[in-house]
């Protein structure tokens, strides 16, 4: 984690995410494993760094964000924030209004959100969550894929991922940029030409297949 990304946030806060919050990923998916969660932090703080905003505020939404994974996919956006707004821990470094802000951006940040996010803190973490390198994009999909069809044969992994990289990457994708950044729109537009070349998405298909069906 990146020295000047950290040094507005207190020690004391820090000690209490690093040794009780992100732990308990620690059982997850690779997709959503505590290294997903640092990359989430490392880049929302980077996100933010034009705003005149609570940099806590955003490390908090940041570290809590995928928490409720652990109960299921299905309304763990919801789970999340839930889990963070009852955490008293919590209640001690923030007043209600900005509990409050942090409890939308972390219901505000799934994929499959057709609006904007609700207030700043939501879309740094929407656009944080969505990480824009390929490989990442493969694997955490097929992840995804494999947990809803156990038994997909590798051609049907494959099937789907052409479907999903479109849907959701393509020029006419689901997928939205609220920042104004211009290291996500250059990452985009590299991913969007990659998925057109459906040979190099075969292979990682297979390669992620392969690792997938033996872990």
């Amino acid at each position: 984690m990146g020295v000047n990304n950290m040094a507005l946030i207190q020690r004391e806060l820090e000690e209490y995410i690093n040794e009780t919050i992100l732990p308990q990923y620690a059982n997850l998916d690779k997709g959503h494993n505590e290294k997903h969660i640092q990359y989430v932090i490392n880049k929302s703080l980077q996100l933010a760094k034009p705003y005149n905003i609570n940099m806590e505020m955003v490390y908090v939404t940041a570290s809590f964000h995928d928490l409720g994974l652990i109960k299921g996919r299905d309304g763990h956006a919801e789970r999340s924030a839930d889990i963070m707004t009852k955490d008293a821990y919590i209640a001690k470094w923030f007043d209600s209004s900005q509990i409050k802000l942090m409890q939308e951006a972390i219901e505000d940040h799934s994929a499959s959100l057709k609006r904007s996010p609700r207030n700043i803190y939501g879309k740094i973490l929407y656009q944080a969550d969505r990480n824009l390198e390929i490989n990442v994009i493969v694997y955490r999909a097929m992840v995804y894929i494999k947990g809803k069809f156990p038994d997909i044969t590798v051609l049907q992994q494959y099937e789907h991922m052409q479907t999903y990289l479109q849907s959701k990457y393509g020029e006419a994708g689901t997928l939205k940029l609220w920042l104004d950044d211009e290291d996500d729109k250059k990452a985009l537009e590299t991913v969007r030409n990659i998925i057109k070349d459906k040979a190099l998405i075969k292979q990682l298909c297979d390669k992620y297949y392969m690792t997938l069906t033996n872990c």
